[in-house]
């Protein structure tokens, strides 16, 4: 099971998406199909294009598997949770790029600027 159409969302996107469906498998799996409808419509934070996407992925994890997120087996369920938040740090590092080299500048001008933090680093 892919959702590559989430790999060109942007982050915001997959964090909204991600988390909702999360929740959907993990907290909501026991409740109806229009318990699951609800729960999305319902959330006045959700973007028309998040919900769309949400709806997206649900259909893809209940097609792939052949039955409702309800009745999907944990081990099964975990895998998706996985795989979602692995999709979420991937959005993560491409929107938000990180550098060893800057965080060891930032953290070598912040002792600096505190010399009593240089004492107990070392």
């Amino acid at each position: 099971m892919s959702f590559d159409f989430l790999s060109t969302a942007n982050l915001l996107d997959v964090a909204n998406v991600s988390h909702h469906v999360i929740q959907l498998i993990r907290q909501w799996s026991y409740s109806t199909s229009a318990d699951d409808e609800l729960a999305v419509r319902g959330d006045p934070t959700l973007t028309d294009r998040q919900i769309e996407l949400i709806r997206h992925v649900v259909d893809s994890i209940t097609e792939a598997e052949g039955k409702q997120l309800r009745d999907i087996p944990r081990d099964r369920a975990d895998r998706y949770v996985t795989q979602l938040s692995k999709l979420l740090q991937d959005a993560t590092r491409r929107e938000m790029p990180t550098s060893d080299e800057r965080g060891r500048k930032l953290l070598d001008e912040l002792r600096a600027s505190y010399p009593e933090t240089r004492k107990r680093a070392a």
